[in-house]
């Protein structure tokens, strides 16, 4: 990979700095002392990566090799659950660890696409929502060099969900709105 910022620290304090180059190689020359070394490893498109290390007391040229995680790509479909079609324009949300990550609407095909998040090996979860469909959501588990694998949500219709009086003002509207009739 090229262009990836490499930075040394010891005990805490930045040392030096390099790129690698189009071949994805570095080298950088170690100024000598003693302590714990780090070396971060980050590039725009891919989870930032930390070595530690201790060098001998000399100055070394240090060539460890390191493998960078693209950034995850979440996907998937998101459909009516009573009619089992695609649902267009559904509003998706990403969240990790409570935190909002990132907002995308599916397409005709009810496919929905979110590139290079910056999620964390663990759990995220897929939110979906459509006016006159109950939300509905779906858990991921982040591995490390993988992307997850595609979410599939199936959103009930409305009219399915009523409990109250106070829900039936909505039933004309959704009715219309999807072209449903009782």
């Amino acid at each position: 990979i090229a262009d990836v910022d490499v930075q040394f620290f010891r005990d805490g304090l930045a040392l030096v700095q390099t790129v690698t180059n189009i071949n994805g190689h570095y080298e950088q020359a170690v100024p000598p002392g003693e302590g714990d070394t780090t070396v971060v490893f980050s590039h725009p498109a891919y989870l930032p990566h930390a070595l530690d290390f201790v060098l001998p007391p000399t100055e070394e040229k240090v060539l460890p090799d390191v493998y960078l995680s693209p950034l995850p790509t979440v996907a998937g479909y998101v459909f009516s659950e009573e009619t089992e079609l695609p649902l267009e324009q559904a509003k998706v949300q990403i969240f990790q660890g409570g935190a909002w990550i990132e907002t995308v609407y599916t397409n005709s095909e009810g496919y929905f696409e979110a590139v290079d998040l910056e999620l964390q090996p663990g759990e995220a979860q897929v939110f979906a929502e459509k006016k006159c469909y109950v939300p509905a959501t779906w858990t991921y588990v982040i591995e490390e060099h993988e992307d997850p694998p595609e979410a599939m949500l199936y959103l009930p219709d409305v009219a399915t969900e009523i409990r109250t009086p106070k829900d039936l003002s909505n039933i004309t509207y959704c009715a219309r709105e999807t072209g449903l009739s009782w």
